[in-house]
């Protein structure tokens, strides 16, 4: 099954009802001392006056009830992340909590589909007052992860990850990451950078960066649906995304592993 790499959503679905948030039940343990550090951070500026956490936390007055949700992240309900996470990617991904995905978010750094998790509010580019910049924190906690351990979290047994994620939350891994030990799956590839991306372009050749996150999400729906797959073929099934959403003849990199689309 291919690993699809996805970045957390601005808007999310509360849970209406469910267990509350036990961070020691979450994937990747060794990230439990970050994520309490970041939730007591976030929770202490949350109760500052409206004004000020809008400006930490770089937001509108229209995030405020997300906002004031961090208050309550130990107290409110939790559901799988799949189904707190909603938006444009998240649409068209129709993420299920069994799918073979890893998300990276600034609260929690990694989780799966299925980890359990409250709504809240807190974006990768955020600087919190006592611990200073949350990307770098995940940097630094993240340095020594490895792919196949976010391959076996999430229950990927391909050689085959599509990274969907925005800019912001391409924290790990650093470039020529020596933990990202890619085996070749094929004959012909001896490609060491084992991801696939996707952009788009409008017709003037330039790039489209919201509605892109829709057809990134459909591009990872069709790699999750496609069961075992190898790097070689996922060209077809770029193809055959587009083909059946209405969309123009991909270009494929295959060097490069990236997916263009012209819309």
């Amino acid at each position: 099954m291919v690993l699809v790499l996805l970045p957390p959503s601005e808007g999310k679905t509360a849970p209406i009802s469910g267990t509350k948030l036990q961070m020691d039940t979450l994937s990747f343990p060794a990230l439990n001392e970050t994520r309490e550090r970041i939730a007591q951070s976030l929770i202490t500026a949350c109760v500052l006056p409206d004004q000020e956490v809008l400006a930490i936390l770089k937001s509108g007055e229209q995030t405020l009830p997300d906002i004031r949700a961090n208050l309550r992240l130990y107290e409110s309900p939790c559901a799988p992340a799949a189904q707190v996470y909603t938006g444009v990617l998240y649409d068209a991904a129709h993420l299920q909590p069994h799918d073979a995905a890893i998300i990276v978010s600034g609260l929690f750094g990694l989780t799966t589909a299925h980890d359990k998790i409250p709504l809240y509010r807190l974006a990768m580019n955020v600087r919190l007052p006592d611990i200073g910049s949350v990307a770098h924190m995940w940097k630094q906690a993240l340095s020594e992860m490895t792919l196949s351990a976010m391959q076996h979290a999430a229950g990927s047994h391909d050689n085959v990850v599509f990274d969907a994620r925005s800019a912001a939350y391409q924290v790990w891994p650093a470039a020529k990451n020596p933990l990202l030990t890619h085996i070749p799956d094929d004959k012909d590839d001896n490609n060491p950078w084992p991801f696939w991306t996707l952009k788009a372009l409008n017709n003037n050749g330039r790039t489209i960066t919201h509605r892109a996150k829709y057809y990134r999400g459909l591009m990872a729906r069709t790699l999750l649906d496609a069961g075992t797959i190898t790097n070689s073929q996922v060209p077809q099934y770029a193809h055959q995304m587009a083909s059946t959403h209405g969309l123009g003849r991909p270009n494929i990199d295959e060097a490069q592993r990236i997916i263009t689309l012209t819309v």
